[in-house]
């Protein structure tokens, strides 16, 4: 079937809104986390409709499963093929309610394995799983609903040149000091023995591979749907046999290592939760499609996460990685994937040999570390399908296993870490690289990140050495602004813009930042949005591109720019809607920030150092660090923007004023 559809010209009012009858086939509007989505199908009675296209339009142009035309627009359909089934899944707080208002037994709602107050209906048809979705999102009791489907995902690979069958990502001997310092943490003893990295791919990888055999573990694990090639080279990056004589060594080489199969997003979020007692890491080297395009969540992938996170390893929390995607030439970022930017996920980004952003790797606010892969003049080498070797894998595809062999070396330093001590630690050891990068910058924690990098290279040695005497992060708190009205147009094609600015007064030191925005415009593609904290840290989280969805509804972006800043204070929220004729209106905006307890805050300029509250030796070795650096922290009197002798007075002044109460 033709995927054009032309333009109607015709007059009247009646005419404008004339049934699409070029188009066989059913229209149907299909629940999908807070969103209606619209899709063609061939047979909306079927139990499944394989190959259903997405398209650009409106719910509300649908009638008697047609498509109503507006004159002089087309309605454009978003590549790849979709499979809607006849299941639906709900999130409930009272199943028998659930179930009465779709009129079923309470036996009809199946509890999904793994994520309490979730239950799977079947329905019959597409058609009938549209309809009780829609029916259950607006029941008392019932948080949301959402149609299973298997959206269209890409593997994110990168297949670079054949080159050297070396190593070099682990042990750089051409150009030392440009590897993750495996060898390094290996000659302290830590080959990943003991943890068990999951591969989270569709297919299946080639279990009896001579490099992956000896780590498979079969009982935690599906069985192949069909060989990948690219899961089979992943899961040598991460974990292929070391010592055993033959072929490759993984960064984990003595980790177990499981596959679990995505699909639909029932499947997918079941292959997240699975086993999550017995799987340490799982590693995801996929998402959607690399277009530039934001990529709205499923709801219930989204509860998956969190509950792999929450109820994980005893409660210390699964490690889910996840490729950050390979589409910065078109525009792409992190931020555009609910997944990969997830505050619950290690984001992982692509240097390659020549110790810069590979070109291909998409940067991002939520982007919280990097790893080797192609880009430079080599690729990886690691394990492949046919039962030999490849030198030439690469893409974040290749970069997120070597974090999570990384991260396995550093659960068998410590298995006591929690998802969040990981985090932590990956921050505090990574190292910078590319220095003469434009986009690193200092946050108001003294922290560098740069979008491109996230908080840098990820290194082994530093990891493992962090790891073995961590004592664990302080327990996680959180504060949110609440939903802020904002109920205002945005100027329509100026880069000016409007700034909103939203009070947080909880005493949280930041890990992750998140900010729910709800605006309606027909091309979300035409708008910016930047988030800057109170020490003027500036996230910005989506940028003007060619994206014709319409509307950010209740859409939620993550940052870790303001990493161990503290939340209290005016934070500002900004969104420019920078091409003109596709009119915004800006709703209201929420901002939730994670991390621990910050405790008192500084009671004076010169209080620049813990423990707040007291003047002491600890803040004039601050001042110090900050007058060497030219941080705006020692900026103490004018003429303001230059340090000199007169700030040296200023905090001398400010120091000797003392603290109030």
């Amino acid at each position: 079937m033709a995927h054009t559809v032309r333009l109607l010209r015709v007059a009247g009012l009646a005419a404008a809104l004339s049934p699409l009858a070029a188009r066989a086939a059913d229209v149907v509007a299909i629940p999908l986390g807070d969103r209606l989505e619209v899709f063609e199908v061939a047979d909306l009675d079927a139990p499944r409709a394989r190959g259903a296209t997405r398209l650009d339009a409106a719910p509300t142009r649908i009638v008697n499963n047609r498509l109503q035309l507006i004159p002089d627009r087309g309605v454009n359909p978003f590549a790849g093929a979709w499979e809607l089934t006849d299941r639906v899944a709900v999130r409930a707080d009272n199943r028998a309610a659930a179930a009465r208002a779709v009129g079923l037994p309470d036996a009809s709602l199946v509890p999904i394995d793994g994520q309490a107050g979730w239950y799977t209906i079947e329905t019959g048809s597409v058609r009938a799983a549209s309809a009780v979705a829609r029916t259950l999102s607006r029941a008392p009791g019932v948080r949301t609903a959402e149609v299973v489907v298997t959206p269209p995902f890409e593997l994110r690979d990168m297949p670079g040149d054949p080159l050297l069958a070396d190593q070099w990502h682990l042990l750089n001997t051409q150009d030392p000091g440009r590897d993750v310092r495996a060898a390094d943490a290996w000659a302290l003893g830590y080959t990943g023995l003991g943890v068990t990295i999951g591969i989270i791919e569709s297919g299946g990888f080639l279990t009896t591979h001579e490099d992956l055999a000896p780590r498979f573990d079969a009982a935690i694990s599906q069985p192949n749907q069909f060989t990948s090639s690219h899961m089979t080279s992943v899961a040598g990056v991460a974990a292929g046999s070391g010592g055993n004589g033959v072929g490759i060594a993984g960064a984990a080489y003595n980790a177990s290592l499981a596959q679990r199969l995505i699909g639909n997003n029932l499947t997918t979020s079941q292959a997240l939760t699975a086993f999550n007692d017995r799987i340490d890491i799982k590693n995801n080297s996929w998402g959607p499609s690399d277009d530039g395009r934001f990529d709205f969540p499923s709801a219930l992938i989204m509860s998956a996460l969190a509950s792999a996170v929450t109820t994980g390893r005893g409660g210390l929390g699964e490690i889910i990685v996840w490729a950050g995607g390979n589409g910065a030439t078109a525009d792409d970022r992190v931020d555009y994937d609910p997944y990969a930017s997830s505050r619950f996920v290690v984001g992982v980004g692509a240097v390659g040999d020549d110790d810069r952003r590979s070109a291909y790797s998409e940067p991002g606010a939520s982007l919280l570390i990097s790893a080797y892969s192609n880009g430079g003049s080599r690729g990886i080498t690691t394990t492949q399908s046919s039962g030999g070797y490849t030198s030439s894998f690469g893409g974040t595809s290749s970069a997120a296993p070597l974090a999570a062999g990384v991260i396995g070396l550093m659960l068998e330093a410590n298995p006591a870490l929690s998802w969040r001590d990981v985090q932590h630690i990956l921050v505090a050891s990574a190292r910078p690289v590319d220095p003469g990068s434009e986009g690193w910058s200092v946050n108001g924690a003294g922290l560098l990140h740069n979008d491109g990098y996230g908080f840098g290279m990820v290194d082994a040695l530093d990891a493992v050495t962090l790891a073995e005497n961590w004592s664990g992060a302080d327990p996680e708190i959180s504060g949110t602004s609440g939903v802020v009205p904002v109920n205002q147009a945005i100027p329509d094609g100026s880069p000016a813009g409007l700034s909103v600015a939203i009070d947080i007064d909880a005493p949280v030191r930041c890990e992750s930042v998140e900010l729910i925005v709800d605006i309606a415009t027909e091309s979300i593609g035409d708008l910016r949005i930047s988030l800057i904290s109170p020490d003027g840290t500036v996230s910005s989280l989506a940028r003007p591109r060619n994206d014709p969805q319409d509307n950010y509804a209740k859409t939620l972006f993550t940052s870790v720019r303001h990493w161990g800043e503290r939340a209290e204070g005016e934070w500002t929220v900004r969104v420019s809607d920078e091409s003109a004729g596709n009119p915004a209106v800006w709703t209201s905006a929420e901002i939730r920030v994670y991390g621990t307890d910050a405790g008192q805050g500084p009671c004076g300029a010169a209080d620049l150092a813990e423990p707040f509250g007291v003047l002491d030796l600890a803040d004039t070795l601050a001042f110090v660090i900050a007058f060497q650096t030219a941080s705006p922290d020692a900026d103490f009197a004018a003429p303001f923007g230059v340090l000199d002798e007169n700030d040296i007075g200023g905090f001398v002044e400010a120091f000797l004023a003392g603290c109030d109460g």
